[in-house]
C-alpha cells in the first residue's frame, strides 16, 4: 500500500486545520479524500503563512464522514508532519551533523584574521531578532523592486559582517544543501563569536526557517535608538517579550565592538577592553563612560541601577545572565516547520520546496489528441481555464496558484521571438508575476484573465501582498497533484488483476 504524508500549515490565527473526509464506492475507489481537525497551535507559530492542504481529490465531493458498502475493512493511514515544531539543539544531529563544527571553524578564522568581527556577528543575530523575528530577514539584499532591512538607517553603515554569513553558507551548501537556515547560521555564530573573544557559551536552540520577506518600517522603528532613555529602552525590549533585567544583561554586548562617535568615525563602546567579552562595559558606566546616550541611561539614577552595580562586580553573574537572555531573544517569533524556505544564498529568497512523492512509472504510449486539446491556451478565458483545471480535478483556486509558476520563465510574444513572463524579477521565484497581473500587465491573455474582474481575482491580490500565502498553496497544490496520480496508480491497481 502506498504511503503519502500531506503538508499541514498553520493559518494566520494560529491554528493547525486539516480536513478529513472521505467516500467510497464499493469498487474500492474514493471519490474525496480530505481532512478538518482543529488544534490550537504551539507558541511562536508564523504569522507569515495560511492554512492550505490538498489530498486526493475525485470529481466528487462527498459530505459524507465515511460511507462503505461492501467493503468489510478499510484502513487508511497518514503520514502527518504538523509545523509547529519547537526548536531544538539536536536539529542537525542527523539532517546535517557537521553544521556546527563548520560555523565554528569558520568564525573562528574571522576572529583570529580581526577582533572586531565577533561583535559584527553578535550585532547580526541581534538586529535581525528584534526586526519581525530570528528569520534572517536582516541579510536579503535590495532589489530594484524590494527594499528590506539592511539600508534602514539604523541599519546602514553599521551592521557588517555579510561576507562571513555568505561563507559559512557556502559551505554549509556544500556540505548538506538546503539544509541549514541563515537564521540558524545567525544563531550560532552569535555564540561562537562571543565565545573566541572570551566570552560565556551556552546551547543554541535551532530549528528556524528563512524569512519569504523583510521590513523595512520594523527596522526604523523597533531597534533600540542609541539616544534613547530607559523608560523608551525598556518598552522597545519588552514589545519582544523581554523584562528590563534582560534588556541590562543583553545590553552587556557592547562590551566589544565600536559605534560612530561624532567627530571621530569609530570609538570602541568598551574603552577598557574593547576586544575582550568582559564587564567592563558595566566598569565604565559606573565611572559614567558609556559612550552612547542609550549606554548610559542603564546607570543614571533609574531602576537597572542595581543590576549595572552587580555586573560591574560579579562578571559570573553578568555571564549566566547574559547566556540566558540570549537563549530567550533567539525565541523571539521564529519561522518552523514548513513556514518560509531555507534559502541557498541568504541575500536573496529561493523559491518554496516540497516534498516530492517518488514511485511513478512510465508511460507505454504517448497523445498527441490530449496534447492538443488538454494543454490551457494562451488566449484562453477564465472560464475555459477554470474548466481545462476542473478537469484534471484542480480547483480554480488551485490554478490561480500553480499559474504563479509564470514567474519565472519566457514566452513567445510577436513581434519579439521571446518575452520574460514577469518582466520585474524574470530569474527569481517570487509573487512578482501576481503584482504585474495587479499592473494589467500580464504578458498572456490567459495570464491577464486570472485578473480581469473575475472570480479569482481576490487570490490574485492576496498572493500579490503576501508571497508567504503563495509559497505555501503553491507547494501544496505541486504536492496535490503528485497525490492525485499516485492513489490512482494505488486504487486502479486494486480492480485489476
Amino acid at each position: 500500500m502506498k504511503m503519502a504524508s500531506f503538508p499541514i500549515v498553520e493559518d494566520s490565527a494560529g491554528k493547525t486545520q486539516m480536513l478529513l473526509q472521505f467516500a467510497f464506492t464499493p469498487a474500492w475507489k474514493p471519490k474525496c479524500l480530505s481532512m478538518v481537525i482543529n488544534t490550537e497551535c504551539l507558541n511562536n507559530v508564523s504569522e507569515h503563512t495560511k492554512f492550505s492542504l490538498f489530498c486526493f481529490k475525485g470529481k466528487q465531493q462527498h459530505m459524507a464522514s465515511v460511507f462503505l458498502s461492501t467493503i468489510s475493512l478499510v484502513f487508511l493511514l497518514f503520514a502527518v508532519a504538523s509545523t509547529a515544531e519547537y526548536l531544538s539543539s539536536n536539529y542537525y544531529a542527523s539532517s546535517c551533523p557537521g553544521a556546527l563544527s563548520t560555523v565554528r571553524r569558520a568564525v573562528k578564522t574571522a576572529v583570529a584574521k580581526e577582533k572586531r568581527m565577533g561583535a559584527s556577528l553578535l550585532r547580526l543575530h541581534f538586529h535581525d531578532c528584534f526586526v519581525i523575528g530570528c528569520d534572517g530577514s536582516v541579510l536579503l539584499d535590495d532589489t530594484d523592486n524590494f527594499r528590506g532591512e539592511k539600508t534602514a538607517p539604523p541599519n546602514a553603515d553599521s551592521l557588517r559582517g555579510f561576507d562571513v554569513i555568505d561563507d559559512i553558507k557556502s559551505q554549509l551548501e556544500s556540505l548538506c544543501p538546503r539544509v541549514v537556515s541563515c537564521a540558524d547560521i545567525l544563531s550560532i555564530a552569535a555564540r561562537d563569536a562571543v565565545v573566541e573573544l572570551g566570552g560565556p557559551g551556552w546551547i543554541v536552540e535551532l530549528g528556524r526557517r528563512d524569512s519569504l520577506t523583510a521590513s523595512l518600517t520594523e527596522a526604523n522603528s523597533d531597534l533600540p535608538a542609541p539616544k534613547a532613555n530607559l523608560s523608551s529602552l525598556i518598552n522597545s525590549f519588552s514589545r519582544k517579550g523581554l523584562t528590563a533585567a534582560e534588556m541590562v544583561a543583553l545590553s552587556g554586548a557592547h562590551t566589544i565592538g565600536m559605534a560612530k562617535c561624532p567627530p571621530m568615525p569609530l570609538c570602541n563602546l568598551d574603552s577598557s577592553t574593547p576586544d575582550v567579552f568582559d564587564n567592563g562595559y558595566y566598569e565604565n558606566l559606573i565611572k559614567h563612560n558609556g559612550l552612547l546616550i542609550s549606554d548610559q541611561e542603564l546607570f543614571n539614577g533609574g531602576t537597572t541601577d542595581a543590576l549595572v552595580v552587580d555586573y560591574s562586580t560579579n562578571s559570573a553573574s553578568f555571564f549566566v545572565d547574559f547566556s540566558k537572555a540570549m537563549v530567550k531573544m533567539g525565541r523571539i517569533r521564529p519561522l518552523t516547520g514548513t513556514s518560509g524556505e531555507i534559502r541557498t544564498s541568504c541575500r536573496k529568497l529561493g523559491g518554496p520546496g516540497w516534498m516530492v512523492e517518488l514511485g511513478r512509472r512510465d508511460s507505454l504510449t504517448a497523445s498527441l489528441t490530449e496534447a492538443n486539446t488538454d494543454l490551457p491556451a494562451p488566449k484562453a478565458n477564465i472560464s475555459s481555464l477554470i474548466n481545462s483545471f476542473s478537469r484534471k480535478g484542480l480547483t480554480a483556486a488551485e490554478m490561480v496558484a500553480l499559474s504563479g509558476a509564470h514567474t519565472i520563465g519566457m514566452a513567445k510574444c510577436p513581434p519579439k521571438p521571446l518575452c520574460n513572463l514577469d518582466s520585474s524579477t524574470p530569474d527569481v521565484f517570487d509573487n512578482g508575476y501576481y503584482k504585474n497581473l495587479i499592473k494589467h500587465k500580464g504578458l498572456l491573455i490567459s495570464e491577464q484573465e486570472l485578473f480581469n474582474g473575475g472570480p479569482t481575482d481576490a487570490l490574485v491580490v492576496a498572493y500579490s501582498t503576501n508571497s508567504a500565502s503563495f509559497f505555501v498553496d503553491f507547494s501544496c497544490t505541486m504536492v496535490g497533484s503528485d497525490i492525485i496520480l499516485n492513489f490512482k496508480d494505488f486504487w486502479d491497481s486494486r480492480t485489476t488483476a
